[in-house]
């Protein structure tokens, strides 16, 4: 009997560098600074959320109703998205003074190819002095995928659930706005276990420190802890 040897153990395992979501900060007019055309076009992708194929042809056509309806490039034209135009959403789109439909578009008003859009955002990044992801490169560097994570974070910090990420950026299932909500939840439970803290300065420093109050009588022991909850210490019977 011939033995069967799986070719991919000695395979050399290859390791995605995936590019880092850009902050709030970065995003700002005040990092990039190029053209405000250009700025307008990397707003415009921010408070979409769109990948950078949907971005190239995302067209006046596209909104109704104050409301960014669109079918995804990835899914070949079966998940649709829904996104609410955001006040400066609506700002940026109007200040892109475009002849045709295109919204990012050339300066003929035309689309911009995939590829085209890929390398007209580069340039901005660089022209703004933040490092970009380069082909071949281990190092980490921006792309314009990192907008569409930054746009997805944000949301999910502001209490976005999964059942509304996945509306807004073409997602199915739960396994992709989980790994936003998951983050944001942690967030909010750290938050939320800070503000349960109770007058620490009344106990800092002290040998029993994680006590703020007890009452003792002949049976029992009620000690109340820095976070406000009651613990009840029976005493052994003599």
């Amino acid at each position: 009997m011939a033995l069967k040897i799986n070719q991919a153990r000695f395979t050399k395992r290859i390791i995605r560098v995936r590019p880092p979501k850009f902050d709030h900060f970065k995003i700002s007019a005040g990092v990039f600074t190029g053209e405000l055309t250009q700025i307008e076009h990397i707003r415009i992708i921010f408070y979409v959320g769109v990948r950078r194929g949907d971005a190239a042809r995302l067209g006046k056509q596209h909104i109704r109703n104050n409301i960014v309806h669109l079918m995804t490039e990835k899914s070949q034209g079966k998940m649709p998205i829904y996104v609410p135009v955001h006040p400066v959403l609506a700002v940026s789109i109007a200040a892109c003074l475009s002849p045709g439909l295109a919204i990012i578009c050339k300066d003929d008003g035309t689309h911009y190819t995939k590829e085209g859009l890929g390398n007209y955002f580069r340039e901005a990044v660089e022209a703004a002095g933040i490092p970009v992801t380069k082909k071949g490169s281990k190092e980490k560097g921006y792309s314009g995928h990192g907008l569409r994570k930054a746009s997805a974070t944000i949301a999910a910090e502001s209490g976005a659930t999964e059942a509304e990420l996945n509306a807004m950026f073409g997602w199915s299932g739960h396994q992709m706005a989980q790994l936003y909500t998951k983050n944001a939840d942690r967030k909010r439970l750290a938050a939320r276990a800070m503000q349960k803290w109770t007058h620490p300065t009344r106990w800092w420093g002290n040998s029993n420190s994680h006590i703020c109050n007890s009452k003792r009588n002949a049976s029992r022991t009620e000690v109340v802890t820095t976070f406000g909850k009651v613990v009840i210490l029976k005493r052994k019977s003599q």
